[in-house]
């Protein structure tokens, strides 16, 4: 078989990946280095042979020619016909090493070495293909010990089997709150694995309210944690007391026992005493009327349960220290996915300049009073949320379990960003304007 210049193209980048093992060596003007055997020569153009068959080439186009011994290019022709017989069954590699004889075989290695290539792992390389080989080594050895490592740091993370059982003991004592509706004659409607439910009985509205999230709350429970990637760290032996408000005495009453908390329109929950208050009525006086067809439940009592739910379980997880509300209200928000608001409505917030900015949004240290304030704080909250959990793919909980609790021990916004999210975002003004964008739609 025989090749001019013109149909050599692919041929050559082939035979310049073949193992080098010896013969006469012909370097290209493109610094390419082809092995074989030089057969003719003219003026024009040069051929030689090689493991595929012969190569004609322009002379134009080579820039020198090593030559090397007769023994050196009998050992190669011995070489290519080792490798044609047993193609498919053995790599090159191996056939050298088991079928030269020692003298061959140091024949071979001392050709290797003159022509610069350099052994490793009985493979051989030049030196700069064997300087990437190791660099990229090194890097995937670096890139493994940094996840190591990281996984480490965030097991670490957990609360001990000491401080979950100090925890479970302390939610087994009645609070202030379950003793004021127990003397006030509250009906426990429903218990389950994870749940005490309270509220009136006897009152239609009530019974509608503790009908909505009596189904399964404890699937929730489990759904909730999954989601959010804490599942490791949260497992309720002790249940959550759940009290669904009936009216706006109750409410302030409530409010006034249990002291001073992140409380909402909506409701509130206390991580320390595991315990959920719901206003599905909201905190403006609805609550004191009558439940009739023409006036509609603000939220609905499951729906405000799934949040105060995920706002419970992720205050656990921070150990209920105090953080950004934002981190709180939405986590809550995006896991549960309560919707408070919709993009409709901040773009037209966003035209009357009604929102609150980046960064007072992450510096917020107390809940808006009205209810609409509350809903476009906590939608804010929730698409910050979603673009950092989003930013990783599979391990986006993770990372993002991982900078809350670097803001939870102390660490600000800016710092926790960078150490977890600077791969992810150009900085944190970009984080801030994919923020906006996402607020208005885009």
């Amino acid at each position: 078989m025989k090749m001019n210049a013109t149909g050599t193209g692919l041929l050559l980048v082939f035979i310049c990946i073949v193992t080098c093992s010896g013969g006469d060596e012909i370097i290209l003007k493109t610094g390419e280095k082809i092995e074989g055997i030089v057969l003719f020569e003219s003026s024009r153009d040069i051929t030689f042979d090689t493991i595929l068959g012969e190569v004609t080439l322009d002379n134009e186009r080579i820039e020198k020619i090593n030559r090397y011994s007769q023994k050196q290019n009998d050992l190669l022709k011995r070489i290519w016909e080792l490798k044609t017989k047993e193609s498919g069954q053995k790599e090159g590699r191996a056939i050298e090493q088991e079928q030269l004889t020692p003298e061959e075989m140091q024949l071979f290695e001392e050709t290797q070495k003159a022509r610069g290539l350099i052994k490793y792992k009985d493979e051989w390389y030049t030196k700069p293909a064997l300087e990437r080989l190791l660099s990229d080594k090194k890097k995937e050895l670096e890139e493994k010990e940094t996840e190591k490592e990281k996984g480490k740091k965030f097991e670490k993370l957990y609360s001990t089997e000491k401080e979950q059982k100090k925890m479970e003991k302390d939610a087994e004592k009645e609070s202030k709150a379950l003793k004021y509706v127990k003397r006030k004659q509250w009906d426990q409607s429903r218990v389950t694995e994870k749940f005490n439910i309270y509220y009136k009985r006897y009152r239609m509205k009530d019974n509608r309210m503790a009908a909505q999230i009596s189904g399964n709350p404890d699937n929730v429970y489990t759904k909730l944690l999954k989601d959010m990637g804490i599942e490791s760290y949260i497992n309720w032996q002790v249940r959550c007391d759940v009290f669904l408000l009936d009216n706006e005495s109750s409410w302030s009453q409530i409010k006034t026992i249990v002291g001073p908390s992140d409380s909402t329109p909506f409701g509130f929950s206390v991580a320390g005493d595991r315990e959920i208050y719901i206003d599905p009525w909201g905190d403006t006086g609805l609550s004191g009327l009558q439940q009739t067809s023409d006036i509609p439940i603000i939220f609905s009592a499951d729906v405000l349960f799934n949040y105060f739910l995920a706002e419970i379980l992720w205050k656990e997880f921070l150990q209920d220290k105090d953080v950004p509300l934002w981190l709180i209200a939405g986590t809550a928000s995006y896991y549960s996915g309560t919707g408070m608001y919709n993009s409709e409505k901040m773009e037209k917030d966003i035209k009357a300049k009604k929102y609150l900015s980046f960064s007072d949004l992450i510096k917020k240290g107390k809940y808006p009073k009205s209810e609409k304030d509350f809903e476009r704080f906590v939608y804010e909250s929730e698409v910050l949320v979603r673009i950092l959990v989003n930013a990783y793919d599979e391990n986006g909980n993770l990372a993002f379990c991982q900078f809350a609790r670097m803001i939870e021990q102390g660490k600000s916004f800016k710092d926790a960003f960078e150490e977890i999210y600077k791969d992810r975002f150009e900085s944190l003004d970009d984080l801030s304007k994919k923020w906006f964008q996402s607020l208005k739609g885009k």
